[in-house]
């Protein structure tokens, strides 16, 4: 059974796995992917900003993470909108993973009164 989770940005371990998904659904068939660093993505989360709110989310099968959400919130601007990147590592894909983490994300921007 698939869960959709938020990740605590301050467990590192499950953090990691988080990221290491979401990199891994980023490169795939890619031929010049931009990802942030694992220490770049950790400190944007843990340490959040004046403008920006960052959620890490998985996608959980058994304790393990499959897909990876990163959902975005700008907090000074454009507050009508959220930024949204699924990932979905090419062995866990065509399973409804990233359908179930895009549901997650439309329904936390309404919670958040974002329509865009």
């Amino acid at each position: 059974m698939t869960r959709i989770l938020e990740v605590d940005p301050r467990d590192d371990g499950a953090l990691r796995a988080w990221y290491d998904v979401l990199h891994a659904g980023a490169i795939a068939d890619r031929t010049a992917p931009i990802v942030s660093t694992y220490p770049a993505m950790a400190y944007s989360l843990r340490y959040p900003g004046a403008t920006l709110r960052r959620l890490a989310v998985a996608a959980d099968e058994g304790g393990q993470s499959v897909g990876a959400l990163l959902f975005e919130l700008p907090l000074k601007e454009d507050l009508a909108t959220v930024a949204v990147e699924i990932d979905v590592p090419p062995p866990h894909r065509r399973r409804g993973l990233g359908s179930a983490l895009w549901a997650w994300a439309l329904e936390r921007a309404e919670r958040e009164n974002r329509t865009i």
